[in-house]
């Protein structure tokens, strides 16, 4: 009878050792997991910061080159535009997405006034007819660059000129390769 409550005792101390080795092995690698969550955290927010460095614009622009656009002022929101009102001009695009394009042309105008103007432009044989205000100016010696919102935009035009968007990068990263 001594010789099973013995056996009894080391069969619960081995037991016993076994689940205290046990937890001990598995909160090691719980510790190594929370360090490897904890670095994957840190590499996450890292690449999120740089993200938002690298997307500071709301949608994604390509670039054009030589192409032309003829624009027309409507109006100044608080002020009136006097002279400048219905004043016809034309310019190249230098770069276009779904919420604006960037034109150089040799107008000078008073970004101040909150400007809004009507641009025409053919892209791939789409026509455009948008509105848009001028929410950025950039001076430079023989020309200025003017940042474009569209504004009142409709959703069927927005459609279009994201699927030219689509394609006109498609089609530059085809003749990339």
């Amino acid at each position: 009878m001594e010789i099973m409550i013995s056996a009894i005792f080391v069969c619960l101390f081995l037991l016993i050792f076994s689940l205290i080795l046990f937890h001990a092995f598995y909160k090691q690698q719980l510790r190594k997991k929370e360090e490897q969550i904890h670095t994957l955290k840190e590499s996450v927010t890292d690449l999120q910061i740089k993200l938002k460095d690298k997307e500071k614009r709301k949608a994604f622009r390509v670039k054009l080159f030589e192409q032309e656009c003829h624009f027309e002022l409507l109006e100044s929101g608080n002020q009136p535009l006097g002279n400048l009102k219905n004043k016809k001009g034309t310019g190249q695009i230098n770069d276009i997405s779904r919420t604006g394009l960037q034109i150089s042309c040799t107008l000078d105008l008073p970004v101040r006034k909150q400007i809004f103007l009507q641009i025409y432009f053919v892209i791939d044989g789409e026509p455009f007819s948008l509105k848009g205000r001028i929410v950025r100016k950039e001076e430079l010696i023989n020309h200025v660059i003017y940042g474009i919102e569209f504004v009142d935009l409709h959703q069927r035009d927005q459609q279009k000129l994201h699927r030219l968007i689509q394609r006109l990068e498609i089609e530059r990263r085809k003749n990339a390769e």
